[in-house]
C-alpha cells in the first residue's frame, strides 16, 4: 500500500461535533480530476494522549460549512496512552475501500484534547492510482 495523504498537524484539539463543525484537520483531498481510491485509514498516537474517540467526516467539496455536504465515515474508541510504553503505539484502521471524485476531502477529529496528538495516514494500492 501506497500511503496517499496524512494529517501534516498532530489531531490534538477537542471536538465533539459529527457534523463537520469546530476543528478538523484534514486527512485528505482529491486532487486528481479522475478521482481517488482510498483503501484505508490508520489512526496512531503520537505518545502521551487521554482516551478519546477518533473520527473521520468526509464531505463533497461543496464546504465543511453545510451540514449536507458531510458525512460521518467512522468512529473508533482509543485508549489512553502512555509516552514509553507499548500503549503509545496504540493504532486503529479505517477500512474506506471507495473511490472519491475530485474536490472530495477527509478530516479527522478527536472527542478529547490530546497531549501528543495523533496522526491519521490514507493509503492506496498503486494499482488503483490514476494516470494523467
Amino acid at each position: 500500500m501506497a500511503r496517499i495523504s496524512w494529517t501534516i498537524n498532530p489531531v490534538t484539539v477537542a471536538n465533539t461535533a459529527r457534523d463537520g463543525s469546530g476543528t478538523l484537520y484534514r486527512v485528505l483531498r482529491v486532487d486528481s480530476p479522475g478521482g481517488q481510491y482510498v483503501d484505508h485509514i490508520d489512526c496512531h498516537s503520537f505518545g502521551t494522549n487521554a482516551a478519546t474517540d477518533v473520527v473521520l467526516i468526509g464531505t463533497n467539496g461543496n464546504g465543511l460549512e453545510n451540514e449536507n455536504n458531510n458525512f460521518l465515515l467512522g468512529s473508533e474508541a482509543m485508549v489512553a496512552t502512555t509516552l514509553g510504553s507499548a500503549l503509545a503505539t496504540d493504532s486503529t484502521t479505517f477500512t474506506i475501500a471507495a473511490w472519491f471524485d475530485e474536490d472530495f476531502e477527509i478530516y479527522a477529529l478527536v472527542n478529547d484534547t490530546q497531549a501528543a496528538g495523533r496522526q491519521f495516514v490514507a493509503f492506496s494500492d498503486a494499482s488503483y492510482q490514476v494516470s494523467i
